[in-house]
């Protein structure tokens, strides 16, 4: 017969030094895992609390700066509504001449006014026909829509005088 009891208490002996050789490797190592966890939730917070404050900072800049902002702002609004009405002149100036070429020679204008989008237009013509040449280039002006004749008689002097008053017309509105 076989002895294997000192076979049976080496394996024994080798297993509780695999065991415990185990168990001090882990009640070392959860030191080391908590210090690292420690460190990291530590990092953690420190870049939370730089971030934070980059923000405050980043925040206290913006606020230096908005009357700056809010300066050029305005200042951008102001050439906005300046280029506006330079580019409503401009049409002006455009409509104006644009009149001034379909009227013919033998009628001048005596008045002109422009109230509440109304361009009120009073003169003199020579005959009948520059009359009508007239009110024919008053209907096809841009921008302005002929509303109604007016007022049309003839002077002392056998001239024709005109009154006419047009609409301005919608600029936004889909032309025919």
């Amino acid at each position: 017969m076989i002895n294997l009891l000192p076979w049976r208490e080496q394996r024994q002996q080798a297993c509780r030094r695999f065991w415990g050789q185990l168990l001090a490797y882990v009640v070392g190592l959860m030191p080391l895992i908590t210090l690292v966890f420690q460190v990291k939730a530590g990092q953690d917070k420190q870049i939370a609390t730089l971030w934070l404050q980059s923000d405050a900072q980043m925040l206290a800049a913006l606020k230096a700066k908005q009357p700056h902002f809010q300066a050029q702002h305005q200042l951008w609004l102001k050439q906005q509504a300046r280029m506006q009405r330079h580019n409503q002149t401009r049409q002006w100036q455009q409509r104006l001449a644009e009149l001034a070429e379909k009227i013919p020679d033998s009628a001048w204008l005596t008045e002109v006014n422009f109230q509440q989008g109304q361009l009120s237009v009073s003169g003199i013509a020579r005959t009948f026909q520059s009359l009508s040449e007239l009110e024919q280039a008053l209907d096809t002006t841009a921008g302005f829509r002929l509303r109604q004749t007016g007022s049309t008689g003839r002077d002392a002097q056998g001239y024709w005088q005109f009154h006419y008053q047009l609409n301005k017309e919608d600029e936004h509105a889909a032309q025919p």
